[in-house]
């Protein structure tokens, strides 16, 4: 890759757009998938990550994101229960 500082950004405002665009509908799953693209920075920014491994962790939240909406689509939930949904299934994971 010629330039991977502009594939970070570039992949790093894919996923921040997208984000903004669920926060409307979900603010939950939405606070979730954006602390970890600032983490992921900010760790790189003080090098404790090279550029190779941020986009590996960029990436993966972006296919995290996709597999998101694929379970939606796949469960036939309306945008309006897709937060309530989300809440529940958060709440539930400590107590398996």
């Amino acid at each position: 890759m010629d330039r991977p500082n502009l594939a970070l950004e570039a992949l790093r405002k894919l996923i921040t757009g997208e984000m903004l665009s669920r926060s409307r509908t979900n603010v939950v799953e939405t606070r979730a998938f954006t602390e970890r693209p600032d983490a992921s920075i900010a760790r790189y920014h003080s090098n404790a990550l090279t550029t190779a491994e941020v986009l590996q962790e960029l990436i993966r939240l972006a296919k995290e994101i996709r597999a998101s909406r694929q379970r939606v689509q796949e469960q036939g939930l309306a945008q309006e229960e897709v937060p309530f949904t989300t809440r529940c299934l958060r709440m539930r994971a400590p107590f398996r």
